[in-house]
């Protein structure tokens, strides 16, 4: 039961933050901001959640299915962006084409504020040069070339430093 009341501490002091960030970033309407991981109380998310972060993480599945849920419910997270499809047989093992979908500008600015929230909330700074000098490249080549190239305007408008990260 103490794991499930941190946990939905958890994410509504991160829906708390997503605010403060997203009125900081701008450009991130009042009612998406409402919205934003809704999904994280729903028992599909919630208990992976809760039992990951803590609960020991006592069945790895179980978050492996929040999170893949999660990525598909929202729109600020790149997975949601890649199409999969055009299987095809090759050397008898069945294959899938993945299409980059470029993002809404508004889901580009909500995932930033989204992982200036994160930061806040688990490492308890605004700042994210360091996530970002770890993370950056890989979520760049989970999205289209427009909405990466749009991130990046969107950090440097932030005073992020992109290319030295």
């Amino acid at each position: 039961m103490k794991s499930y009341l941190k946990c939905f501490f958890s994410i509504w002091l991160h829906k708390w933050y997503v605010f403060q960030a997203c009125l900081k970033v701008g450009g991130v309407p009042w009612y998406r901001i409402l919205f934003h991981d809704w999904v994280k109380f729903l028992p599909v998310e919630f208990f992976g959640y809760a039992d990951r972060f803590f609960g020991g993480n006592k069945n790895p599945q179980l978050f492996q299915r929040a999170w893949l849920h999660h990525q598909n419910s929202m729109d600020h997270h790149p997975e949601y962006w890649i199409s999969v499809g055009g299987h095809k047989m090759l050397n008898g093992f069945e294959t899938y084409t993945t299409t980059l979908v470029e993002m809404p500008k508004v889901c580009v600015r909500e995932m930033v504020c989204d992982w200036m929230a994160a930061e806040k909330t688990y490492q308890g700074k605004w700042d994210m040069t360091d996530w970002l000098r770890e993370n950056l490249d890989k979520k760049l080549g989970q999205m289209h070339n427009d909405s990466g190239a749009y991130l990046v305007s969107v950090l440097l408008e932030l005073g992020y430093r992109v290319e030295k990260l």
